[in-house]
């Protein structure tokens, strides 16, 4: 089950987002959320697990899509390890205790990201008068 934030309102936001969209004004919200993504991924790293090579730390990375962001790690074994887990590599289990670095970083993030697309919206509503 993944984490995520609770937005009151997110309905309606998004509904306004996605008239903006065919205009093309949301771009500066999808910068921002992606801004906002890439320091939940650059901060997830040292708390990641950390074995020989380093690959699941340096995995994580960001993206946004129109008025959403995420935070993804393409290492197959990253979610056992967000999340914790078993494993039977050659059919013997293995229990994986949960070292939740993307979870983490966006919880000591989350004050900075709020307040990027805080930004966005109100240079938005600057500049097109909501106010």
């Amino acid at each position: 089950m993944a984490n995520a934030v609770k937005v009151e309102g997110l309905a309606d936001i998004r509904k306004s987002l996605r008239k903006l969209e065919r205009t093309g004004q949301s771009r500066e919200v999808t910068r921002a959320l992606k801004q906002g993504a890439t320091l939940v991924a650059t901060a997830a790293r040292p708390f990641a697990a950390h074995g020989k090579t380093g690959v699941l730390a340096a995995g994580w990375r960001a993206g946004a899509s129109g008025n959403k962001a995420f935070v993804k790690n393409k290492v197959p074994y990253a979610g056992v390890h967000e999340f914790g887990g078993t494993i039977q590599p050659k059919g013997t289990a293995i229990k994986i205790k949960a070292t939740p670095s993307a979870t983490r970083a966006l919880e000591a993030k989350e004050e900075r990201i709020v307040a990027l697309v805080s930004d966005a919206f109100d240079d938005l509503a600057s500049r097109y008068g909501w106010r």
